[in-house]
This record gives C-alpha cells, sequence and structure tokens, in this order.
C-alpha cells in the first residue's frame, strides 16, 4: 500500500499533483490555488500507483507509459478528486488520461 491509502483498480492510475506557488515582480507570491483559476489546460503530477490491468486495453499495446515516481502531465479536470489518509489530495485517472511523461533531471 502507498502513503495516500488508496488503490487504484482496473484500468486507473492515481496520481499526486505538483502544487507550485509562483512568485510575480516585487516578490509577490501567488498560491497555486489562485495560480490555478488561470486558464490551464493541464497540470504536472506524480504517478503514485498503477491499477493491474493498466494499459492492458485494445489499442493501448500492454506497455506502461509511465511508473510509480515519475512525473506526468494530465487534463486539467481529469478523474476523480480524492484525500488519502495522509491528508494529501489526489486523483484517480483513466491510464490512457496521462498526456506525457517528463524527464526532469
Amino acid at each position: 500500500m502507498n502513503e495516500s491509502g488508496i488503490e487504484p483498480l482496473g484500468h486507473r492510475v492515481l496520481v499526486k499533483p505538483i502544487l507550485t506557488d509562483r512568485t510575480v515582480g516585487g516578490g509577490i507570491i501567488i498560491p497555486d490555488k489562485v495560480a490555478d483559476k488561470e486558464d490551464k489546460a493541464q497540470f504536472k503530477a506524480t504517478l503514485i500507483a498503477v491499477g493491474p490491468t493498466a494499459w492492458r486495453a485494445e489499442g493501448l499495446g500492454g506497455v506502461p507509459w509511465a511508473a510509480p515516481g515519475d512525473t506526468v502531465i494530465i487534463g486539467k479536470y481529469s478523474g476523480v478528486f480524492l484525500k488519502g489518509t495522509d491528508g494529501a489530495n489526489y486523483r484517480i485517472v483513466n491510464d490512457d488520461e496521462l498526456q506525457a511523461r517528463l524527464n526532469e533531471e
């Protein structure tokens, strides 16, 4: 079991949104909750867990696109919003809703 206490079922994956405050000119910090109101179509998240049949549906090839710990991009309103037992916010999304995997080094 992962730190969230949430295990995705079937073809779903569990992600944890990466929240970042932004600083603008003059040192003013814009919290992510306010910044999120901008018209961004996607956001970064950390892949936490993968359901047992993720990426096995017809047409998806059966090869995992990402592994737990990877940084991924998902749609702004994708998935189901959940709060884990650790108090953090998570989302469960379908495996085909991952839009990209970021190679951050």
